[in-house]
């Protein structure tokens, strides 16, 4: 058999876990150079003898953070997902998708969305819809979570207009630390918009210590106070659903419970970890203001 360029992509966690993206052949490796791309990651290139494929697994000797099942999935579209022990394999059964964007978009999410839901089993990860928001000059950062539509968008932009920074606005991976510490990397969006993958990325790498989690609601001028814990709890939990919306229509039902199982877990953790508080969203508010002073 001949030699072939194998493309791998390392995705490093807050946590220092750093699972690997491997492809062969033309179509994986231009996808998963996308995904490098998109989280602004560089690829590497090694020559291995194998037929095309794609692949999820870890680093030899890591044992933790895997679905704990074995089972094939198929998915819809040319290509299948297996699960197996220490390893997700996605294989592709035809190149006949990849003249198809949206299928190429869909693809490169699974790798990432699967990544990602190996970890969550542990309880310490999860993926949440929001907006980040970074204190100028700092590390630190607040995490807006609530309904579609709210606003959370607008604030981000206003925030930024005012001095301050928005690494990221649709999803953010978010891990705690043996410290107890909760850490943001920025996730990109996933907008029908940009099917071709081009002009948008975050950077994954970039780390920012999550000091306050707020439900937004609309209110006068961003004020920032207590609200409910209950009311609190299930605005957090459904900005996790949002993450889970695309993975449950194609995800094992045995994974994904396990997953909401594990979320659960995170969500405690969080009540543990902040004091439930509300951003009441102005749009002539002062956002910068009040969050630095309410950081402070």
């Amino acid at each position: 058999m001949t030699q072939e360029n194998e493309t791998n992509l390392v995705i490093p966690f807050a946590d220092g876990s750093a699972p690997v993206l491997s492809a062969r052949g033309e179509v994986p490796c231009a996808l998963l150079r996308l995904l490098g791309k998109r989280l602004g990651l560089e690829c590497r290139a090694e020559e291995v003898p194998e037929k095309p494929f794609l692949r999820i697994f870890d680093e030899p000797g890591t044992e933790e953070g895997f679905l704990p099942w074995e089972g094939v999935m198929p998915c819809p579209g040319e290509f299948q997902v297996s699960l197996e022990p220490f390893r997700i394999r996605l294989n592709l059964l035809s190149d006949e998708f990849a003249k198809r964007k949206w299928m190429r978009v869909a693809m490169i999410r699974r790798c990432l969305y699967l990544t990602i839901i190996s970890r969550m089993l542990s309880g310490n990860l999860s993926m949440m819809h929001g907006t980040l928001l970074n204190l100028p000059d700092s590390r630190n950062a607040a995490l807006l979570f609530g309904t579609s539509g709210i606003g959370k968008s607008t604030i981000g932009k206003r925030f930024t207009a005012q001095g301050g920074y928005c690494p990221a606005d649709d999803m953010s991976v978010l891990t705690f630390l043996s410290d107890g510490r909760l850490v943001a990397q920025p996730s990109p969006t996933w907008s029908a918009r940009d099917l071709s993958m081009r002009g948008f990325h975050v950077q994954f790498t970039e780390q920012y210590e999550v000091k306050a989690l707020l439900h937004q609601l609309r209110g006068e001028d961003d004020k920032i106070i207590p609200e409910e814990p209950i009311n609190w709890r299930l605005a957090l939990v459904n900005g996790i659903a949002e993450f889970m919306t695309f993975p449950a229509n194609w995800l094992d039902i045995r994974v994904y419970r396990m997953a909401m199982e594990a979320n659960g877990a995170f969500v405690r953790k969080c009540l543990e970890r902040f004091a439930p508080h509300s951003v009441m969203g102005d749009l002539n508010g002062h956002i910068l203001q009040n969050l630095t002073e309410f950081l402070a």
